[in-house]
């Protein structure tokens, strides 16, 4: 399989290279968890599937406890409440019509949002970004959630232990 990650000689030394490459493969790992547990939807090749977030945040939803621990508190709110999302979740908030599920409605689905423009960020923009578009802080937390995902829903740990 094809990596879409450009590669550690485009990271430089300005980046924590370590950190981005972590994040990614497990990011990587509970999508493909996620697919394999049937939490699809179809891909933009025909004949293609790809994670259904959406369904598998609202499966996990009530098992997801961001207040197990500090550090994952810490996280959730770090990336829900930074600035310059919540004006983005406020603006999506605005023009979504009466009764309408938006995203941006339910914390844990914009959560799984702003985990996933992470990872797109850092796979498809790592030969463009510079060191002050990366936030390393953004990074750990967005990895602590996708961590906390890993282990809310059964067969998706099981999966995961596989995979590995």
């Amino acid at each position: 399989m094809n990596s879409t990650f450009p590669g550690e000689h485009f990271l430089g030394d300005d980046f924590d290279t370590d950190l981005i490459l972590t994040f990614l493969t497990e990011l990587q790992l509970l999508e493909q968890a996620v697919v394999r547990a049937g939490f699809t939807k179809p891909g933009r090749i025909r004949g293609t599937t790809q994670p259904d977030w959406v369904r598998f945040v609202r499966h996990i939803e009530r098992r997801f406890r961001p207040s197990c621990s500090v550090e994952l508190q810490e996280a959730v709110n770090y990336l829900l409440r930074d600035p310059n999302k919540l004006a983005l979740r406020r603006k999506r908030l605005q023009s979504s019509l009466p009764g309408e599920t938006a995203s941006a409605h339910s914390d844990i689905i914009w959560l799984s949002e702003l985990v996933q423009e992470t990872g797109n960020k850092l796979t498809h923009g790592i030969p463009f970004l510079k060191k002050g578009d990366v936030d390393s802080a953004q990074i750990m937390a967005a990895l602590m959630v996708v961590e906390a995902f890993s282990y809310c829903d059964p067969t998706i740990e099981r999966l995961l232990t596989h995979l590995q």
